[in-house]
């Protein structure tokens, strides 16, 4: 009975309208006071980082073309390999974590699924290259 009225409101949330945040809602640092970006491929460990102005800009409008639904504001899901960019700014250090062979990403701790524009990966191993 119980696990029936479990399942009843999952279908039942699934249903509402699913909450979406914009770039802006997610960072502390504000479009063009990003001064450097970090970023690192899932098991690499290794991070490259650049203050050139036309890169940090375009990991900056790449970011800003995803489309975030919220699946939490408490911790629930970390898989074992992960890849993450960070956003240095005036206002302090913002970060994204791109969880390999997923959808989801986590964002300063909240996490989301990114519907209808998944994670560019080709992309992210490019901006990392062009950082060495």
């Amino acid at each position: 009975m119980l696990l029936m009225m479990g399942l009843a409101l999952l279908l039942l949330l699934s249903q509402l309208p699913a909450e979406r945040d914009q770039l802006s809602d997610l960072i502390s640092n504000k479009a063009g006071e990003i001064s450097e970006v970090s970023i690192s491929l899932p098991g690499t460990g290794e991070y490259h980082r650049t203050d050139d102005r036309m890169l940090v800009q375009e990991v900056e409008e790449y970011l800003q073309t995803l489309d975030y639904v919220v699946i939490s504001r408490e911790p629930y899901y970390i898989p074992m390999k992960a890849g993450m960019i960070f956003l240095h700014g005036d206002r302090g250090v913002d970060f994204f974590v791109l969880f390999d062979g997923t959808d989801i990403m986590m964002v300063n701790h909240h996490y989301y699924s990114l519907e209808n524009t998944p994670i560019d990966e080709q992309w992210i191993r490019q901006m990392y290259a062009c950082m060495e």
